[in-house]
């Protein structure tokens, strides 16, 4: 998937106003940054995995709360954390992609059970598990 800065005027550029599933990267000089999880590191550097009804919407959310710290949140927890980190983190990029699809969530339990078996956790921003019942379909649940 082809990857976009994370910001307004690329969103409104680049993101339709579609369903489907999307990923935030985070990146130092187009790398990016490996993530330390509790199994092993993320190389990839995703921050967040997620499904919406409408792509463009929901990025600026993400981009409005992480700025604002209300709308979204995984942006406010990524304005809570940016702010907190700034020197951590030294200079570092957002970026996004994303995949239309009109019936995501079941897409989106799939790779967030994926992410959870890979890496013993969910991604940094998320904060919900994959659905059950999708669970159920993909035989992880009775």
């Amino acid at each position: 998937m082809k990857k976009f800065n994370l910001k307004n005027e690329i969103i409104e550029r680049n993101a339709p106003e579609k369903p489907g599933i999307y990923h935030i990267y985070c990146f130092n000089r187009n790398h990016p940054i490996k993530i330390g999880r509790l199994l092993k590191a993320d190389e990839k550097g995703i921050l967040s995995i997620g499904s919406t009804k409408n792509l463009k919407r929901r990025l600026k959310q993400f981009v409005y709360g992480s700025i604002k710290h209300s709308g979204h949140s995984s942006g406010n927890r990524y304005g809570y954390l940016n702010l907190a980190n700034k020197r951590k983190l030294g200079s570092y990029e957002l970026k996004f992609s994303f995949e239309i699809k009109k019936k995501c969530e079941f897409r989106e339990s799939e790779l967030l059970r994926g992410y959870m078996e890979k890496f013993g956790e969910l991604p940094p921003l998320n904060n919900r598990e994959p659905l059950y019942d999708h669970l159920k379909i993909l035989g992880y649940a009775e």
